[in-house]
């Protein structure tokens, strides 16, 4: 049986846990943004300048929802937990579109 102070603690425990995650997303993010804007991977393709574009528009966005999902976190206003689990999924895509790009981009 679960009391109410030990529910709390391991909401807060978990929401700890969900922020930590979520701003290690968030500096992933930005190093993967200086990566995509270095000149190692300038598109030489039609291809892959569409593909850097998605990238940079899907990037954009999923920072701006990891902001409003960490201050909501941090602020206690309700989140729920599989709004946060979505922005971690969609995060990873993002990462291994990215490391598809960055395959093609280098010739491999």
């Amino acid at each position: 049986m679960i009391r109410k102070g030990q529910q709390y603690t391991e909401t807060i425990t978990e929401n700890k846990n969900y922020i930590v995650q979520l701003e290690r997303y968030s500096k992933d993010m930005v190093q993967l943004d200086t990566t995509l804007n270095s000149y190692t991977y300038e598109p030489r393709t039609r291809d892959l300048f569409e593909r850097k574009i998605s990238l940079k528009s899907k990037m954009a966005q999923l920072k701006q929802n990891n902001t409003e999902i960490l201050n909501a976190i941090k602020f206690e206003t309700s989140v729920m937990e599989n709004q946060i689990l979505e922005q971690v999924h969609q995060i990873l895509n993002l990462k291994s579109e990215f490391q598809e790009y960055q395959n093609s981009a280098r010739g491999i």
